[in-house]
């Protein structure tokens, strides 16, 4: 770290990290070729050889503003992995993969495993170099479905009912989870963890070459502590891509999934569009607009 700024750790809480209002520098990392030196996710902050992005340093006081920040995602990584005497990968597993019975998430692929989506860089060609591979697990090192997603989504929404049983947070933790921290653009705010909004939580994602994703589930309609069926309230979706121009192809299936379901298409996803950017998929017949 800058030997300038390294004072301002004594004012760095989980929570900074949690909703990228660290003040820490690095938005993402690039990853790292099949034939190129891995660093350690220790070299990674301090930019040492072979890491291929510059040091994790202080841009601006903690608290002050929002400026999301996976290199903040590290440090969260090796401050788990220092006070549980653990592997990033396995606390993952323990506490919450096994849990929700998460089959298809890892933090490597599995040996002999053949079901997975290589990255296209076009809609037929192959990226030569395969996927990816991230020693920044916590920021961006995580394999893992749609379908298993949905499961994470589902046990926060679950946790948000107040009589529901067995769920995996309490509900004042769920809650404290999808409290806003800071406005980022056009009515969504950065939570802990997730974007989000009055009715939803979510997130975006990508991976060079070719990979990108977003989740959102919405916060479920509660009437004397039991949730309503009252789509898309206490729905959910999650879309993955594996070829070029990942973003546009998310949207357009996100729009096309509110088509199907007959959501009404809200002016902010968290986390994802803004009115006047859903795609031009028409509404049915009856389909009910937010006017606000």
């Amino acid at each position: 770290m800058d030997s300038k700024t390294k004072h301002l750790f004594r004012h760095l809480t989980v929570r900074h990290l949690l909703s990228h209002t660290s003040g820490l520098s690095q938005h993402g990392f690039p990853g790292y070729d099949a034939k190129d030196e891995l660093p350690a996710a220790s070299d990674v902050l301090a930019g040492k050889p072979p890491a291929n992005t510059p040091m994790v340093h202080f841009t601006t006081f903690p608290g002050a503003q929002f400026s999301y920040s996976g290199g903040g995602f590290v440090i969260l990584q090796l401050f788990l992995e220092a006070l549980l005497l653990k592997g990033f990968p396995r606390i993952m597993r323990e506490t919450v993969f096994e849990p929700l019975r998460m089959t298809r998430s890892h933090f490597d692929l599995p040996e002999n495993e053949a079901n997975y989506s290589v990255p296209y860089l076009t809609g037929h060609l192959k990226a030569p170099s395969g996927p990816y591979r991230f020693v920044e697990l916590a920021a961006a090192g995580l394999w893992t479905t749609p379908s298993d997603l949905l499961k994470a989504i589902a046990a926060v929404q679950d946790s948000l009912v107040p009589a529901a049983q067995n769920v995996f947070l309490s509900q004042a933790t769920a809650q404290d989870m999808l409290k806003p921290v800071h406005d980022v653009r056009g009515g969504s705010s950065i939570a802990h963890g997730w974007f989000v909004t009055d009715n939803a939580f979510g997130h975006s994602g990508g991976n060079e070459p070719g990979y990108g994703c977003y989740a959102i589930g919405f916060r479920p309609k509660i009437h004397s502590n039991v949730a309503l069926p009252t789509s898309p309230w206490g729905s959910a979706l999650a879309v993955m891509t594996n070829g070029p121009y990942t973003n546009h192809a998310v949207w357009h299936f996100v729009s096309a999934v509110f088509h199907l379901q007959n959501w009404r298409r809200l002016p902010v996803l968290p986390g994802g569009m803004v009115d006047g950017e859903w795609r031009a998929v028409p509404a049915s017949a009856g389909t009910e607009i937010d006017p606000s």
